[in-house]
């Protein structure tokens, strides 16, 4: 197993400490302050329609590949529904969310169709198909 840099592991562990805040009902503003949000945003405005990407390849494409859960959080937060096309990221297995912020796995998949990605009846994308790759 690979160590995280001292550095690696002091973003995440600022991270963490964002989301708990969160957690206990602070806005989510509090949590942009270091950046990592507005990169999260900028980065997933690059997924085009028909096609998918996870959170794990948006924290590693950011540089914070072990910030995947982070990267959920920013999505949750996502200030410009519409234009920060987080309905696009999905998990590493390939399944949709389950808290969909729009309102639940159902309209996730709903989206994803309406731009030509196949979700199969539980919910699951063929990532080998539809997964957007980041240009390093």
């Amino acid at each position: 197993m690979r160590q995280k840099t001292l550095a690696a592991r002091l973003k995440c562990a600022a991270l963490n400490m964002c989301a708990l805040r969160y957690a206990r009902g602070q806005i989510c503003v509090e949590i942009m302050e270091s950046g990592f949000f507005e990169r999260v945003y900028q980065l997933v405005k690059t997924v085009p329609a028909g096609k998918v990407t996870t959170y794990g390849d948006v924290a590693k494409a950011i540089g914070a590949p072990r910030c995947a859960r982070q990267v959920g959080w920013a999505l949750h937060c996502n200030p410009q529904p519409g234009i920060i096309p987080c309905h696009r990221v999905v998990f590493s297995s390939g399944s949709v969310c389950t808290g969909f912020a729009f309102g639940g796995p159902e309209v996730q998949k709903a989206m994803l169709e309406a731009e030509g990605v196949e979700v199969s009846e539980d919910f699951k994308i063929n990532l080998k198909k539809y997964r957007f790759v980041f240009l390093k």
